[in-house]
């Protein structure tokens, strides 16, 4: 299980690296051909398969990453939970109180 976390862990770390450098090709090779991925910031949309998924992040980068000098995901405390029932990692800002 712990070698399970440490690629789960990479996975992440290559999606931050990704999105921060501008890597469209990279952060969408890292999604199974029909993976989704989920945006909590906008309501859980849902991005479903590499092509709805490329129009995300190349909209990110045109708009939000263009448009600062540095960009820098810090993930310092990752939880992640192995249990074998979801092939799926979620990923979600951090906020000053925890909602409910």
């Amino acid at each position: 299980m712990k070698s399970d976390i440490k690629k789960i862990e990479q996975v992440l770390y290559r999606v931050c690296h990704a999105v921060d450098q501008g890597q469209i090709n990279s952060f969408v090779n890292l999604f199974h051909l029909e993976g989704r991925f989920i945006i909590t910031w906008e309501e859980n949309r849902k991005y479903t398969g590499h092509e709805e998924i490329q129009k995300w992040i190349t909209n990110y980068d045109n708009t939000l990453r263009s448009s600062m000098k540095y960009l820098r995901h810090k993930i310092t405390c990752p939880m992640i939970d192995v249990s074998g029932q979801c092939d799926c990692l979620f990923l979600s800002r951090c906020r000053s109180s925890p909602q409910r």
